[in-house]
């Protein structure tokens, strides 16, 4: 179904002022908790010396990425220039992991594979390192931080895979389903720009704090996976996860949406109002956890979901068919921390 061109952005709603107003002061306790993540200790700490100049080498790969400098909250991404580059790239990979290998029984281990099944894996394998060397150039081309961190995150994740199906065990399928994820979320951001819906709701949600402390950018051509052994914060965001898909079950099997709010029946419109509550506080907690993990890029995913999140929310009495992107990029964030959360917990 074609989706209808862009529309001007809409009017507030008491819902969407309550919105606002909890998302202040969830911004003011994320204030805090930052400040007291990055503070140094008491006033008899001597000062640190000051910081020697950048070597050549070290300004010559700050130089590469157009993002290095942006220091900005994360927030819903109303233009992303890199979109345009992405969709070739996926579409290719598409097709080229239509070979069987998406009707695959990952639960059996490599060594009980046939002939043809190894060379499949093997096909798919190659595919996703090629996709992931030309995925390389957008994450040193988008002026986004967080874009940047998404892509770097799934070509770290399609090489993890690639490299895994030598000697493939169940376990790593986490690795495929997190990068796959990452590059439906990426999808989900284009579309949400696309089609008008990040625009006309950006302005119902309240930017979080900026990101803190500076981070090394590091190799865009071989990014290494944000999540790496489990902890705590896994165990505390595989069980939101859970939680939230428990808690918006009739929503998701009652709702169509292929239909806007305007042909909702007054039942329909009260699920509406009490799922967007569950929505707002599986976004706090999402943010929270995020922030509290010391995982810088968890931490940014964290917050991208949940303003995603926050926007579908808001836009659900004048829900309209773009929106479903805003879901849908909410959704494929926080599974893309679960699923890496669980390729680290086996």
């Amino acid at each position: 179904m074609t989706l209808p061109p862009r529309r001007p952005t809409f009017g507030s709603s008491d819902r969407k002022d309550r919105i606002v107003g909890s998302g202040a002061l969830l911004l003011a306790i994320l204030i805090t908790v930052t400040t007291l993540w990055v503070s140094r200790g008491g006033d008899q700490s001597p000062p640190p010396p000051d910081a020697p100049p950048p070597s050549p080498t070290a300004t010559a790969e700050i130089s590469e990425f157009a993002s290095a400098h942006d220091d900005d909250p994360v927030t819903l991404l109303t233009r992303e220039p890199t979109c345009a580059d992405w969709e070739p790239i996926n579409e290719r990979l598409k097709t080229e992991l239509a070979n069987g290998w998406l009707e695959r029984d990952p639960t059996v281990p490599g060594s009980a594979w046939t002939a043809a099944q190894r060379e499949q894996h093997l096909e798919v394998a190659r595919a996703l390192r090629a996709a992931a060397d030309n995925t390389a150039p957008l994450a040193k081309a988008t002026p986004h931080r967080v874009m940047r961190e998404l892509y770097g995150q799934l070509i770290a994740y399609w090489r993890s895979y690639a490299d895994a199906v030598d000697r493939y065990r169940p376990p790593a399928d986490h690795l495929a389903l997190a990068a796959t994820h990452a590059a439906e979320a990426i999808n989900g951001i284009c579309a949400a720009i696309d089609f008008g819906a990040a625009g006309d709701r950006s302005p119902l949600v309240v930017p979080g704090p900026p990101p803190v402390p500076d981070m090394p950018l590091g190799d865009p051509d071989t990014p290494t996976r944000y999540i790496t052994k489990s902890s705590p914060f896994c165990s505390e965001w595989v069980t939101m996860v859970a939680d939230y898909a428990t808690a918006t079950t009739e929503w998701r099997e009652r709702h169509d949406p292929n239909v806007p709010a305007r042909y909702w029946s007054p039942e329909q419109r009260k699920l509406a109002d009490d799922v967007a509550g569950v929505m707002e506080q599986n976004a706090d907690r999402a943010q929270l956890l995020g922030l509290l993990s010391g995982n810088l890029i968890a931490a940014d995913f964290a917050a991208l979901s949940a303003q995603y999140r926050r926007a579908y929310a808001a836009a659900l009495p004048d829900f309209a068919l773009p929106d479903i992107h805003l879901d849908n990029t909410a959704l494929r964030l926080q599974a893309l921390t679960n699923q890496a959360c669980q390729a680290v917990q086996q």
